[in-house]
């Protein structure tokens, strides 16, 4: 009865001796990898240094977006009106008391 050979029994694998200059250039291949993997592990940290700071940015923007549209609701009211115009121009109501200050 004939057995069957296996796939690594059929062929024989034969390691040769590889000449000099392609070791040196795999080895230069893999230097510039890991220089250039190095290099852009840096740019990678810099780039997520710079999300976190837009992220923060956008947060406080978020805030002064909030507080600008309370003023701009309150200033839609006959007493924001007021409130403003007393505040920022310094006017007052007709039936308003002026005291003299010295």
């Amino acid at each position: 009865m004939a057995q069957k050979k296996g796939f690594f029994q059929k062929y024989r694998l034969v390691f040769q001796s590889s000449p000099l200059s392609l070791k040196f250039a795999l080895l230069i291949t893999i230097l510039v990898a890991v220089v250039s993997l190095s290099v852009l592990g840096g740019y990678l940290a810099n780039i997520h240094s710079q999300t976190e700071d837009l992220r923060h940015y956008a947060g406080e923007l978020e805030q002064k977006i909030d507080q600008l549209q309370d003023k701009l609701d309150q200033l839609g009211t006959v007493e924001g009106v007021k409130d403003a115009a007393s505040d920022e121009l310094g006017m007052v109501d007709k039936d308003a008391t002026i005291v003299p200050v010295q």
